[in-house]
């Protein structure tokens, strides 16, 4: 979001398509996952396209703890995450519980 919209102009539109509905298409899990319609999973992020946040590198989820985007600063958040019609994460916390997700199968071969 931070490259996508606010540095480069991208629409809300094309980054859905991009960060959504492109990767589902290549994983075969759409049309389960990847857009927002009748019928799908209701997963999505609500996202403040002007909120600004700096990856710390405590922060990291990852084995190493490094990253070449540490201490870097961006704009656009997600505020809330919601997985089949269940808030997952809001405001910086985590409020799903183990065992809310499930392994999803691809749909074509």
């Amino acid at each position: 979001m931070s490259e996508g919209m606010n540095a480069r102009g991208l629409p809300a539109e094309l980054l859905a398509q991009l960060l959504a509905t492109r990767p589902a298409k290549r994983l075969g899990i759409w049309p389960r996952k990847g857009e927002i319609r009748v019928g799908t999973d209701a997963d999505f992020a609500l996202v403040d396209p002007d909120r600004g946040w700096t990856l710390e590198r405590e922060e990291l989820e990852t084995r190493s703890g490094l990253s070449p985007y540490a201490g870097r600063r961006f704009r656009g958040a997600v505020v809330r995450t919601i997985v089949r019609g269940r808030t997952v994460y809001a405001d910086g916390e985590i409020t799903g519980a183990p065992g809310d997700g499930w392994f999803v199968r691809r749909l074509v071969a």
